[in-house]
């Protein structure tokens, strides 16, 4: 077994990085494809559905998701293959 150690100012200079990268999945952009990208917020409001849910097309692998640290996030792509299969449309209001 191998054991590495990593200096505190490494590790600090390392979770910057880590934290730039969360600021930019937080802008929309995702970092390989540079296409629009989702907050679990932003999809419970697109797909109508609780948080729950959410998770649950998450973990079931019927929506493909990336994450980094605890932040989710959807890519464009991924959101309109989900809608495809799935066949999922908004509730219709009766106001």
């Amino acid at each position: 077994m191998e054991l590495n150690i990593v200096l505190e100012s490494d590790f600090k200079k390392l979770n910057e990085k880590v934290d730039k990268l969360l600021e930019y999945f937080s802008k929309g952009q995702g970092i390989l494809s540079g296409e629009r990208t989702y907050s679990n917020k932003e999809m419970m409001k697109k797909l109508d559905v609780c948080s729950k849910t959410l998770h649950h097309y998450r973990q079931s692998g019927l929506l493909q998701y990336s994450q980094a640290k605890r932040k989710i996030t959807y890519t464009e792509s991924a959101v309109q293959d989900f809608l495809k299969q799935h066949h999922v449309n908004k509730k219709k209001s009766y106001e």
